[in-house]
């Protein structure tokens, strides 16, 4: 899901400031060193961030959840994902991850 219709640099655009939020949910939690050390981090926070465009999108556009629900979900998901996901996708690094450049 780009959200370009097909212009790549829209896509580029908004791969750039889905970036962004990532570094910024580090800096407000605190994992700017982590991240930095581990790249697992940015990835974890990119699948959060694409969960977080469509529950906006389930809120705003379609009606299916309140502002309340919407905001009470991607708390809670965010909590867990740093306290209990990010924890164990970091320690079990025991494969290497594809080579993007190949």
């Amino acid at each position: 899901m780009t959200g370009s219709g097909g212009d790549p640099q829209l896509a580029r655009v908004l791969d750039d400031a889905r970036e962004r939020a990532v570094d910024r949910i580090n800096e407000v939690v605190g994992m700017t060193t982590l991240a930095a050390e581990h790249p697992e981090v940015n990835a974890v926070l990119r699948g959060y961030s694409g969960m977080a465009e469509s529950i906006s999108r389930e809120w705003l556009r379609r009606g299916r959840l309140t502002r309340r629900q919407a905001y009470l979900l991607l708390e809670e998901a965010l909590l867990h994902i740093i306290s209990t996901a990010l924890p164990q996708v970091i320690a079990n690094q025991d494969e290497k991850a594809p080579n993007p450049g190949r």
